[in-house]
C-alpha cells in the first residue's frame, strides 16, 4: 500500500516563472488589448447614435444687467429732476 503523508499540504508558488510565462505570452495580451479596443469603437462609431444636448441662458444674464442699468438710469433722471426743481424753485423767489 501507498503511504500518503498529509501534514505538508503547502504549495510553493514561482512568481519568477509566473512573470516569465507572462512575458512569453506578452503578444497574446497585446493582441487582446488591441482587438477589444478595435471592437468597443467600431461598434460605439458606428451603431450608438449620438446624442447632443446643449442649453444657454446668455439672454437671462443679459437682461438681468439691462434691468439693473435701467433701474440706475432711473435713479440719476430723478436725482437731476429734484435738482432741476430746486433750482427753478430758488431762481423763482
Amino acid at each position: 500500500m501507498m503511504e500518503t503523508n498529509k501534514s505538508t499540504d503547502e504549495i510553493e508558488i514561482n512568481l519568477g516563472e509566473i512573470f516569465a510565462l507572462l512575458l512569453h505570452k506578452v503578444w497574446i495580451i497585446i493582441l487582446a488589448a488591441v482587438v477589444c479596443g478595435a471592437v468597443g469603437f467600431l461598434y460605439s462609431y458606428f451603431l450608438i447614435t449620438p446624442q447632443y444636448q446643449s442649453t444657454t441662458k446668455v439672454t437671462s444674464l443679459i437682461s438681468r444687467t439691462v434691468h439693473q442699468l435701467l433701474i440706475v438710469m432711473y435713479s440719476f433722471q430723478q436725482l437731476f429732476l429734484r435738482i432741476m426743481n430746486s433750482l427753478l424753485q430758488a431762481v423763482m423767489l
